[in-house]
């Protein structure tokens, strides 16, 4: 049997003091140095035999895992940092929005938080509407080695790693820290790593999940020793961080979920619209992320978001299509992951939209049917405006925690490399720079929506990438560009969700605040008039202020655009006396 091996992403959150920077680099240098010697030193060999791989990762200017790492990740760390969670600066948002992403959309994939990466996780999974969880700690600062005096349910899951005979439930751990987690209590499956006499919750864990430990970094000489003088003397004491961080490995190999194991296992065909049951459904979710995903669809029921499930754009009435020589642009609302192929009754308005309004609005079965669909997707974002342009694309399975049915979904749709180049062609001819892609799958931005609009699977599909830019003249004007391919019977096809796109106040029960509904109301009916906008410089116009406007930031927070920039380029798609419709509509106020 080969050893087992784990794939590490490390977010580094700062830098270390100059002394420390010095001798042993970033904190991703020395948690993978320590991580290392902890399999090296270990007994056990399930743990000397690993194979680690690291991959590091400047989180503060932007830098994170690509989507298509995602899959082969067992494990992220959040390094800790002179900020607190609290703090109001645009990378500590970036990196929030990361965390929840990866919690909510990769269980197969454990998160590390340590020190300012606990006090994170912890703002961003317990966080209350309109609270704080972190705050000033009224003793002052932790400094030095102090024990942590371990939690029963840590020790009982841990014990073959926390067994020291020198300090029986307990682990003796470096801190610096001035910030706590203030909870009354901890949710359903998380429980307290342990406490000391400084700080009564000093880590969460949730097993297969989330492990957090206030902690800066593990191991000596990571302090500055002008810091505070008179905690020399605890800096130096004798630490248990070898002990600490095969916990650490040990949570990362804690329960490799069916689902990651079935990511490489991309054979098989399915229905398109997979039958199980509604109660099923949350019985083969393997975790409570997947199934948090399950009860956030139900918000789209919610009179809060006037514009969902589905948001799509028609330049006029269906029955038009047959005596029209263009060809229709329409945006639609993809859903959460693979839940609308899952009959997901969160996603009932979406679904109906997709096998009924959407088809009609494309003409399909009649003779105005496309030639092509060009489709703008939102889990695609990349520099320059980048193309698909393959005889067959393999489906690219970017969602994590669901049934393995669904990582078997086979749409089989032809491309098109001469419809490409045609795309390319026209935003090489707008100054855009695009360039070509034989090899990227279609993500489930193409093929989960196709799957309900087209299952015939019949016409040929070119993806197109969203660009990593946050500007929205941009894509205006990519999808002005793309305007004359519907002239020659080609669609175009926006997939993302531009309504609305904010997991944190999904699963925070901020969406339940009156003045969020409020405000979403005000964002959506503005983002309903400016589609409607017949003319195509004041329409262009009028998006560019998109971040201006009434409940912009809480629609898509700052660095989560791309969801929105799907309904910009289609928006650019038609000209004049063409202004569009928001349909699905889905009231209940």
């Amino acid at each position: 049997m080969s050893p087992r091996s784990l794939r590490i992403a490390i977010l580094d959150c700062d830098t270390p003091v100059p002394n420390v920077y010095s001798e042993r680099g970033l904190y991703s240098d020395i948690f993978a140095a320590l991580l290392r010697d902890a399999a090296s030193t270990s007994t056990s060999p399930e743990l000397s035999e690993l194979k680690l791989e690291f991959s590091k990762y400047d989180s503060v200017p932007g830098q994170f895992p690509s989507l298509e790492e995602f899959p082969t990740l067992n494990g992220i760390i959040i390094t800790g940092a002179a900020a607190s969670a609290y703090d109001d600066a645009p990378w500590i948002t970036s990196v929030a929005d990361f965390c929840k992403r990866i919690y909510i959309s990769y269980p197969g994939i454990k998160i590390f938080g340590s020190c300012f990466g606990h006090q994170l996780l912890c703002h961003v999974l317990f966080l209350p509407p309109g609270k704080n969880v972190v705050c000033r700690d009224p003793k002052g600062w932790e400094l030095g080695v102090h024990p942590t005096t371990l939690s029963s349910a840590f020790i009982s899951n841990f014990c073959p790693v926390t067994s020291n005979p020198l300090y029986a439930d307990q682990l003796r751990l470096q801190f610096v820290h001035a910030d706590h987690v203030n909870l009354a209590g901890l949710p359903e499956g998380f429980h307290s790593t342990g406490s000391s006499q400084h700080c009564s919750l000093q880590g969460v864990w949730k097993k297969g999940r989330v492990l957090t430990e206030t902690v800066k970094v593990f191991g000596k000489a990571v302090w500055d020793e002008t810091f505070m003088e008179d905690s020399l003397k605890a800096v130096d004491a004798e630490d248990d961080s070898i002990w600490a961080a095969q916990v650490m490995l040990r949570f990362f190999m804690e329960e490799e979920t069916e689902e990651r194991r079935c990511r490489a296992d991309l054979s098989g065909t399915i229905p398109h619209r997979l039958s199980l049951p509604n109660c099923l459904i949350c019985m083969q979710f393997r975790n409570t992320t997947a199934a948090a995903l399950l009860s956030a669809a139900k918000l789209f029921q919610q009179p809060t978001f006037h514009n969902l499930p589905t948001c799509s754009l028609n330049q006029t009435s269906p029955s038009h299509y047959s005596t029209m020589p263009r060809a229709p642009v329409i945006s639609v609302c993809h859903g959460g992951g693979p839940m609308p192929v899952m009959n997901d009754p969160g996603h009932y308005e979406l679904i109906k939209s997709m096998t009924t309004k959407v088809p009609s609005v494309l003409g399909l079965g009649t003779p105005s049917a496309p030639r092509a669909i060009v489709l703008v997707t939102a889990h695609w974002s990349e520099r320059r405006p980048t193309i698909s342009n393959g005889k067959k694309h393999k489906l690219y399975y970017d969602y994590g925690g669901f049934p393995p049915e669904t990582y078997k979904l086979k749409y089989d749709a032809p491309g098109s490399p001469e419809v490409a180049g045609k795309v390319y062609e026209l935003l090489e001819k707008a100054g855009m720079s695009p360039e070509m892609d034989t090899e990227r799958g279609w993500d489930h931005g193409v093929f989960i929506p196709m799957l309900l609009i087209n299952p015939k699977a019949d016409i040929p599909i070119i993806q197109l990438s969203v660009l990593s830019t946050s500007s929205p003249a941009q894509h205006y004007a990519m999808g002005q560009a793309l305007a004359p391919l519907r002239e020659s019977g080609i669609a175009i096809v926006g997939s993302g969700m531009p309504t609305f796109h904010n997991l944190r106040i999904m699963f925070s029960g901020g969406a339940d605040d009156p003045g969020f509904k409020k405000r979403n109301k005000e964002w959506s009916d503005r983002l309903t008039a400016t589609v409607k906008t017949e003319d195509v410089g004041e329409r262009g116009k009028a998006l560019e202020g998109w971040r201006e406007w009434v409940g912009a930031k809480e629609a898509h927070p700052i660095g989560g655009e791309e969801h929105f920039f799907t309904i910009g380029c289609v928006c650019g798609c038609w000209g004049s006396r063409e202004g569009g419709s928001i349909c699905g509509r889905h009231e209940r106020d």
